[in-house]
């Protein structure tokens, strides 16, 4: 599984034998590190960004392919305060999940504060996984 800090964090290492289910991860800011490591192409980056749909399917493709596993979450977003723009603004988030079956991705916006996106963007991702592991590609995402 590939997750970001925010679903990593301290938690993960506490818990008994996780190597045994968990690959690795990889916290990729840097479009070189999204580029090198997991394998998004230059040109994604350059006609989409780094906050796009298109991006986080190849952010999941690339980190299950290259650590050999079998479900990869990716994120990226602008969870504020700063850094956003008029057509991406603050709590532009995008998810996406790879598995076996294939790759889905989701656009959320919530501007709810830097904290509160961040905290959205892990329960999200994490409810995308659940759906596309229980046969349910459509359902909605949280309400906010």
């Amino acid at each position: 599984m590939f997750t970001s800090h925010t679903f990593t964090g301290c938690s993960s290492i506490l818990w008994p034998s996780i190597s045994a289910y968990f690959r690795g991860s990889v916290i990729a800011y840097d479009n070189d590190i999204k580029e090198s490591l997991l394998g998004v192409n230059a040109e994604t980056l350059a006609q989409h960004g780094a906050v796009s749909e298109i991006t986080v399917r190849e952010m999941a493709e690339g980190a299950r392919a290259r650590l050999g596993c079998d479900v990869a979450l990716a994120t990226s977003g602008i969870a504020g305060p700063g850094g956003g723009t008029p057509l991406k603004p603050v709590g532009t988030i995008c998810i996406a999940c790879a598995t076996p079956a294939g790759t889905v991705s989701r656009q959320i916006n919530i501007d709810r504060g830097r904290q509160t996106n961040i905290e959205y963007t892990a329960q999200a991702v994490l409810i995308l996984l659940w759906q596309q592991l229980a046969g349910h590609q459509e359902a909605e995402l949280l309400k906010v």
